[in-house]
């Protein structure tokens, strides 16, 4: 299969030309009958009212591989999937769920429990996560964000295996470093 990029998104296309080459698809699904295999990391939904991301690999003849639910207990959603050299799955997405897997995490726990309107809980952190190639173990996984709505838009997996998240936040206290172009939002 072939992908040409398109308006100059090479680093994208090639992103996603991995995904597509390896059988690879993050999505997310409200499904209780979701076609999980047996030894997938997560064989139940984190909640049958509300949707979770999943993986699932599928042979270039049609065999499911391996599929598995990701989330917690409230709407999760996969966003971007990249893989390294050693087949094991990147993903990025955002979580509403305090309960979201987590596995040698930066951050421990969501930061967002905050509103936006100051009426419900109705922010999201993203999650940065790392399962083995065959999608049976959680290598690791972690929240990233802050007080406020944060969206993750894409990822790419360089060769060393270092991992590079693009997204938005609105959160005024997100995870920066020393160097960082700027450390704060301007409100």
């Amino acid at each position: 299969m072939s992908i040409k990029p398109i308006d100059g998104e090479v680093k994208r296309e090639v992103r996603r030309k991995l995904s597509i080459n390896s059988g690879l698809s993050p999505k997310n699904t409200v499904a209780t009958n979701f076609p999980v295999t047996t030894d997938a990391y997560q064989t139940a939904s984190g909640s049958p009212s509300v949707r979770d991301a999943f993986v699932a690999k599928i042979s270039s003849d049609g065999v499911i591989l391996f599929a598995t639910y990701f989330g917690g207990s409230r709407v999760d959603d996969a966003h971007a999937i990249g893989i390294d050299s050693e087949r094991n799955i990147y993903l990025s997405g955002r979580t509403y769920s305090s309960d979201f897997p987590m596995a040698n995490p930066i951050q421990t726990a969501r930061s967002d429990i905050g509103t936006i309107d100051g009426s419900s809980d109705n922010t999201s952190d993203t999650f940065i996560s790392k399962l083995s190639a065959d999608g049976s173990t959680l290598i690791y996984s972690t929240y990233f964000g802050g007080d406020r709505y944060d969206l993750p838009r894409d990822l790419f997996v360089d060769p060393t295996g270092s991992i590079y998240v693009v997204g938005q936040t609105h959160s005024s206290d997100i995870i920066t470093t020393a160097n960082a172009i700027r450390l704060l939002l301007p409100f």
